[in-house]
């Protein structure tokens, strides 16, 4: 019998008035919650002979509903489909659900509000078990999609296991079919038992499963897991949850209780005016304590929701970066895969992670070796091991793969306890890389064609147009008549101008494909040999060279390449010098050391149009229409600075001259 202790009852009462001011200002107004639960489940839930949800968890959850704000609606089905909805359908808020370690990877848990053992009955009492292991190979029914169906399809007895869709119908075939034992609950078992004319049905055997049960939601709804804590922590400490539960479970004398609650009221009422101070200062206590829960639940949620935001920034991550994960326990001999490995494998979210032997039926035959001693090297050698292999996926989808190992550690004692690694799909970089190398090669290819061509031509042409220079010269000395001279020399000026184009030609292919010399630069004899060659040019002799040179240590760098840089701009300077001008003048100045040098050429010639200065180092452009040249001699220079990894700069304005300013480094190394 349950019996009433009078005094305990009145500070049950004062603790629930107490606690329900305290939380007053938490409730929720206007929320609805659907409570989705097991039609057939007496006496947790079931539907009741009014047709309306009954039991335990309708009463418990109802409860919690009015001390935290929010209305319930119950919606009852077989457990199965009910599972169903709030995994997939998410059309149920609330269910209830035994622990386990895989279910809190997809469902919320709330703490646990009962424990609930678990006995298998037969209709053959002559079998006796003093263990689980006693009913290796048997046949087993019990409540599809429990976890007493997992737990028993993952247990290594070897069982013949099948389901029902509750534990009266696994109850009801175990009588009409060839089982050898039902799983259901010790309640529901000894109470089926007691209320059928099936006398023959009998536990057998020790209570095995005692597991938590616990209402869940779908994952993420940590503020309704909250507020479920939170109200079965007040219904607990009011005793509300004490009464529904012998509601359901514990013995009532009706009698007895009624005769004791009005002495208990009576006593109440000469008890409230001793204990407002007490109930004040119990106020809060309770207050403090609910701020205190309160925040432990805010912290967990808190914390659960950054969890939850790196995952989903790491999932999304290595969906952009086509890379998945994967891990494997040597324990449990469990593989897990991310989403993006499954995908590149070609897997859907439902499909078995495929085993080893089948996984090696993806990678191609001419890689499966590299694989396999990777694998064995890595059990062994625990280092992080990096490869690339060829592979087919499950769509006969080609894929290239960069795959890595490394070894999973105890923390405790450094034993290596499995492995696990990552897969990135390559393909799309593999293909570019592939396609890119060709283009390389064929580029390559017509580049170096293209060179010999020129190279071939040029020099194939230089020779006859020298022979015509020498007969043209040979033709002035035996011409007396005037017009003949004048066509002589107007030939002269066309070879010497294709003569000059064929040299910057050349000039370019050597810049182009020959070697870097090191050498020790002589600037100041470079530049006065640069000059002296083109003494020939007209004008040369009205232009006044002023050179000036301070380079502290031996600079080393192309001599060749040097001279063609101070040959064309030293050409340019005598072609666009102001004819007009008595002092005209080309100023060159070296400054530096070992490690680089500082060149400005400055002249006062015609200067350059400040629409042209962006197009002068173009090939091919003249940006005078004094110009006779090929238009490839300031687009050889700026290409020599930058062979010596050197820049240039100009400066100029019509009639104010020009200042070309060119940094060169020193070539690395010494002179060979």
């Amino acid at each position: 019998m349950y019996y009433l202790d009078p005094t305990k009852t009145v500070c049950l009462l004062i603790v629930l008035m107490s606690i329900q001011y305290a939380v007053h200002s938490q409730k929720k107004d206007g929320k609805t919650v659907v409570y989705g639960g097991d039609k057939s489940y007496p006496p947790y839930e079931f539907i009741n002979a009014k047709g309306q949800p009954d039991g335990f968890h309708i009463d418990l959850f109802t409860a919690i509903g009015e001390e935290m704000g929010f209305k319930v609606v119950f919606k009852l089905n077989d457990w199965s489909e009910t599972k169903h909805r709030l995994e997939y359908e998410k059309s149920i808020d609330v269910t209830d659900m035994f622990f386990s370690s895989e279910r809190s990877e997809k469902f919320e848990f709330a703490n646990s509000h009962a424990v609930i053992p678990h006995e298998l009955i037969t209709m053959d009492n002559q079998k006796k078990i003093e263990e689980i292991e006693d009913i290796v190979g048997a046949s087993v029914i019990v409540e599809n999609g429990s976890l007493l169906e997992d737990l028993l399809r993952k247990s290594e007895l070897q069982l013949n296991v099948a389901t029902a869709m509750n534990e009266q119908e696994a109850l009801n075939r175990l009588v009409r079919e060839n089982f050898d034992y039902a799983l259901v609950s010790g309640y529901r078992a000894h109470k089926f038992i007691a209320e059928s004319d099936w006398v023959e049905l009998s536990p057998v055997g020790p209570v095995i499963f005692p597991l938590e049960l616990s209402f869940v939601t779908a994952k993420g709804r940590l503020d309704l897991i909250r507020d479920i804590n939170l109200g079965l922590e007040i219904l607990k400490k009011s005793g509300r949850y004490s009464k529904i539960y012998v509601k359901w479970f514990g013995e009532k004398d009706d009698s007895i209780a009624v005769k004791i609650l009005k002495w208990v009221g009576l006593s109440l009422l000469l008890l409230l005016v001793l204990s407002v101070f007490w109930i004040q200062t119990l106020r809060k206590v309770v207050k403090a304590k609910t701020a205190a829960l309160k925040k432990e639940l805010d912290e967990k949620i808190a914390t659960e929701k950054k969890l939850q935001a790196q995952g989903t920034e790491l999932r999304e991550a290595q969906k952009m970066a086509n890379l998945g994960n994967w891990k494997y326990d040597f324990k449990s001999q469990v593989t897990e895969w991310s989403d993006e490995q499954r995908k590149i494998f070609g897997l859907e979210k439902d499909d078995k992670i495929p085993e080893y032997e089948e996984f090696m039926e993806f990678i191609h035959p001419q890689d499966r070796k590299l694989v396999t001693d990777t694998f064995s090297q890595a059990v062994n050698k625990p280092v992080i091991y990096t490869f690339e292999v060829r592979a087919m996926n499950k769509k006969n989808e080609h894929k290239n793969l960069l795959v890595k190992i490394k070894p999973t550690y105890n923390g405790l004692s450094d034993k290596i306890i499995g492995l696990n690694g990552t897969v990135m799909d390559i393909t799309m970089l593999k293909d570019a890389q592939r396609k890119l190398e060709a283009k390389n090669e064929e580029l390559h290819k017509k580049n170096f064609e293209l060179d010999k061509l020129t190279y071939s031509i040029s020099h194939d042409i230089q020779s006859p147009v020298a022979s015509i220079l020498g007969l043209v010269n040979l033709m002035k000395l035996d011409l007396n008549d005037q017009k003949s001279t004048e066509y002589i020399e107007k030939i002269e000026w066309s070879v010497g101008k294709l003569n000059s184009y064929i040299k910057d030609i050349l000039a370019f292919s050597i810049n182009e494909n020959k070697k870097i010399d090191s050498d020790v630069i002589d600037f100041k004899g470079i530049i006065n040999e640069s000059f002296a060659l083109r003494r020939y040019m007209d004008g040369a002799g009205d232009l006044n060279l002023v050179v000036s040179v301070n380079v502290e240590g031996d600079f080393i760098s192309d001599k060749g390449r040097l001279m063609l840089v101070f040959g064309n701009i030293i050409s340019n300077a005598i072609k666009y010098r102001k004819r007009d001008e008595t002092n005209a003048f080309l100023k060159i100045t070296v400054e530096g050391n070992s490690r680089e040098v500082d060149i400005v050429v400055e002249d006062n010639g015609e200067g350059i149009k400040e629409e042209h200065l962006d197009n002068i180092f173009d090939m091919f452009y003249r940006g005078s229409f004094n110009s006779d040249g090929s238009g490839l001699g300031l687009y050889i220079v700026r290409e020599v600075v930058h062979k010596l990894n050197g820049t240039i700069h100009v400066q100029s304005s019509t009639h104010s001259g020009t200042v070309f300013m060119i940094g060169i480094p020193a070539l690395a190394g010494t002179k060979d």
